[in-house]
């Protein structure tokens, strides 16, 4: 395992956005919240997991809603990938930039941005920032080369995500994908125009970013390590405490 979703126990978002992915799951977020209730096991098995896994590269801190509305959480955890291993690249995925706590302590801050009016707000950071564009109509009306001279200099990541529906599961989540997420014939001139691009900007593009296989495992609040978003079971060959 080279890449470890690194989640914050769930909350009530304040963003309530009509596309979100973490409502497109049957389990509906609903597990035991170990972090909570013994803080002492939860902090053992996140530190087993740092520990035998040694080829863990990369870990991103992330949510079922916006992680950093527990800035306590997410400084906890920084702490301790970082006492446990200081060779690990953290990023952590935002809409809500808490600058005195991420802008020093994490390598890379990236924003989810599902609006172009959002696009081109200066972020200043002491670190590397990523945009995640999802890719809703609002952005059908750029080309990449136009879209890329709006972003801030700052930026030297940008991924561009499809829209994930929920295949039946949230209608209400899934028509609204529908009419508001990027045309097919949009989508396909983007990756052209990607594969062509020879620029400064590291740029990938992303049809399935809930596709786990062979990317990253998931380590959520009940202090258990998952293969993937949908399991409701956690690795049984993982015995942690």
């Amino acid at each position: 395992m080279r890449n470890l979703q690194l989640l914050v126990p769930h909350q009530e978002c304040i963003f309530h956005c009509p596309f979100c992915i973490s409502k497109t799951h049957a389990h509906e977020n609903r597990f035991y919240n170990l972090y909570q209730q013994n803080y002492s096991r939860w902090k053992k098995n996140l530190e087993r997991l740092l520990t035998e896994y040694p080829d863990l590269k990369t870990v991103i801190i992330t949510g079922t809603s916006e992680p950093l509305l527990d800035v306590e959480c997410v400084s906890k955890m920084i702490d301790i990938i970082k006492c446990k291993r200081n060779d690990i690249q953290i990023e952590i995925q935002t809409r809500y930039y808490q600058k005195t706590l991420v802008s020093d302590q994490v390598d890379v801050l990236a924003y989810s941005i599902a609006d172009d009016s959002l696009l081109w707000k200066p972020y200043l950071a002491k670190t590397k920032i990523r945009y995640v564009i999802l890719l809703t109509k609002s952005f059908e009306k750029y080309s990449l080369s136009s879209l890329l001279k709006r972003i801030p200099k700052q930026v030297s990541q940008v991924t561009f995500k499809v829209l994930q529906d929920s295949k039946g599961y949230q209608p209400q989540l899934d028509l609204w994908i529908k009419e508001n997420g990027m045309s097919e014939e949009k989508k396909q001139q983007l990756q052209q125009e990607i594969a062509s691009y020879r620029g400064d900007i590291s740029i990938r593009y992303d049809e399935n970013c809930m596709n786990s296989e062979n990317r990253y495992m998931i380590f959520r609040e009940d202090g258990q390590l998952y293969l993937n978003w949908e399991s409701e079971e956690p690795i049984s060959s993982v015995l942690l405490f």
